[in-house]
């Protein structure tokens, strides 16, 4: 981490999808500890999930690659009922509509992506040479947090003190 008095320290509880994209944005201006108490592959399995265009805006602000991230944009949405009889069908150009893609894919995929903006080097995202990496700390998550006081408690017992906690 930085010594610059500007630069706040945050620890971040958890790798999901919320924490990853806080660590892409807080990293630009703050140092990032990402605390996971799985492994870096704790996110796995074929869910699907969907991206509207209010999230995709922020997405495509922050750097997110949809093509590594495997995503498919989606040109509208069927409706149906239990026995797979059609209810509702819309065809809709969401970029065009609103200015951002509709796109979906995986979610394992989609963590990746976000997992690389919040730990690539500064020149590989475009950004200025300050947007330090996030640290990321695998298998020792939180166990106990004290937001007030900003104190993390970790599963190996050990301490962590930041200026901002994220997360639950």
């Amino acid at each position: 981490m930085t010594s610059n008095p500007t630069r706040l320290r945050v620890a971040i509880v958890g790798s999901g999808i919320a924490g990853l994209a806080a660590a892409r944005v807080l990293r630009e201006k703050h140092d990032v500890i990402v605390y996971e108490r799985g492994s870096p592959s704790i996110s796995t399995g074929g869910q699907g999930i969907a991206n509207f265009p209010n999230s995709t805006q922020i997405l495509e602000n922050i750097g997110f690659d949809y093509r590594r991230a495997g995503s498919v944009e989606l040109w509208g949405w069927e409706s149906v009922d239990p026995s797979g009889k059609g209810l509702h069908s819309t065809k809709r150009n969401m970029r065009e509509r609103f200015g951002a893609p509709l796109v979906s894919h995986m979610r394992v995929d989609f963590r990746t992506e976000l997992l690389r903006l919040a730990t690539a080097p500064a020149e590989e995202l475009g950004l200025d040479a300050s947007a330090v990496p996030a640290i990321t700390v695998w298998n020792n998550g939180a166990v106990d947090v004290d937001p007030n006081a900003g104190v993390l408690t970790l599963e190996d017992g050990s301490f962590v003190k930041a200026d901002v906690v994220v997360g639950k």
